[in-house]
């Protein structure tokens, strides 16, 4: 009996050891520009389940150190700065200690634009292998290569009075009214997303008229307050006057 709890005991240490493991697994990612060099002081991030698990920054050699679960699929992502990011997603299982790329070069360059000078945010994520739903705003450059997922906004507000309503993608000769673009990348590609820009009201409509409706209260009342004003000063000269006949 007592060996028979020992062994439960000893089993349930070793999953939980095995499951840790796994998840605070190091790996090492590498960092290559587009001019096939290394990248220093580059922010790195690993995306696993759609939420970012680890964060890490390139060294000297471009290369940053991060922790993952090896037994799930994971995106990392690189920012250059300036609107650049280098992508690249691997399948499980991952091996602890090994090295793996975001070589631009190895990638193809897409990039995603508007006809406007607003920056819009759009949702980037990898179909398929459920790891990464992050935002990117346009206008921005993405190395990256097989099949993503773009999600634009129907409609974004981009100043108090102002929105931007969308019309359409435009992308290798090719053009759709939907928001989402699903795309395997095999190519260089430039997207541009169109958007119609219009004036709005921030209050809802009977603002408006409650506004109007206190204009007009107030513009009435002035001009009762300004007769009557202008009445008592004709009472005050008449009665001036006949005081100075007497």
């Amino acid at each position: 009996m007592v060996r028979s709890s020992v062994l439960a005991i000893l089993s349930i240490l070793l999953a939980i050891s095995i499951a840790y493991i796994a998840y605070g697994a190091t790996v090492y990612v590498k960092v290559i520009g587009p001019d096939n060099t290394p990248v220093a002081n580059v922010l790195v991030e690993a995306w696993q389940d759609l939420t970012k698990v680890s964060t890490g920054t390139t060294n000297e050699s471009g290369v940053a150190t991060l922790d993952v679960d090896t037994t799930k699929n994971v995106t990392f992502i690189a920012s250059l700065g300036g609107s650049e990011y280098i992508i690249n997603t691997y399948s499980a299982p991952l091996t602890e200690g090994g090295v793996y790329e975001l070589n631009a070069t190895a990638l193809h360059k897409v990039y995603v634009a508007t006809n406007t000078t607003y920056a819009i945010p759009v949702t980037f994520e990898v179909p398929g292998y459920g790891t990464v739903s992050t935002k990117f705003n346009t206008n921005y450059t993405m190395y990256v290569t097989g099949k993503v997922k773009l999600v634009f906004p129907n409609e974004t507000t981009v100043q108090f009075f102002k929105k931007l309503k969308f019309v359409k993608i435009v992308y290798n000769g090719y053009s759709t009214n939907e928001t989402t673009l699903e795309l395997t990348i095999t190519s260089p590609l430039n997207i541009t997303a169109y958007y119609a820009v219009y004036a709005v009201f921030p209050l809802p409509w009977w603002w408006l008229i409650l506004i109007i409706a206190i204009a007009i209260a107030c513009t009435v009342l002035a001009v009762i307050v300004g007769k009557g004003k202008a009445g008592k000063k004709v009472l005050e000269t008449r009665k001036s006057r006949y005081l100075g006949k007497m």
